[in-house]
């Protein structure tokens, strides 16, 4: 969709100005990751599907965003995406390792921290400015 950092499509898919019915997909994908995964204990009873589904998701924000696309930057960095980043990077997916047998870190565990961080860098990716930086420092849980 977005592939090889393509900023017309990047910023189509916010807005679609020749349509007569216009859907902000930035925001409707990072909503569908805050329903998929609302809370840390709820990536602990994940399945394989719905761990598929969420990585697919995370790497779709993440090529709205790299390039870099600053509409789509600004508007992850203003959404739940970065509470919902934190809350994913925490889980401990228990289901996944327990599906998993012996592996203790699994491959598509791995893949959607993988994922997350990649989004989270490509949320900075050059900023002409700080606001992503500010809203990225209010929004992140950090443990002292």
């Amino acid at each position: 969709l977005c592939e090889g950092h393509n900023l017309t499509m990047q910023n189509y898919v916010f807005t679609q100005h020749d349509n007569a019915l216009n859907f902000n997909l930035v925001s409707q994908t990072s909503e569908l990751l805050q329903c998929l995964c609302p809370a840390e204990a709820d990536a602990d009873m994940m399945d394989e599907e719905e761990a598929d589904l969420y990585l697919m998701a995370i790497n779709l924000l993440t090529e709205f965003m790299q390039g870099p696309c600053s509409r789509n930057q600004e508007a992850l960095s203003m959404s739940g995406y970065i509470g919902t980043a934190m809350k994913i990077l925490r889980a401990d997916f228990r289901n996944l390792c327990r599906e998993a047998g012996k592996d203790p870190y699994p491959p598509l565990v791995r893949r959607i921290k993988d994922g997350l961080m990649t989004g989270m860098v490509a949320m900075l990716e050059l900023r002409p400015d700080n606001s992503v930086h500010r809203h990225m420092e209010h929004r992140l849980e950090l443990r002292t």
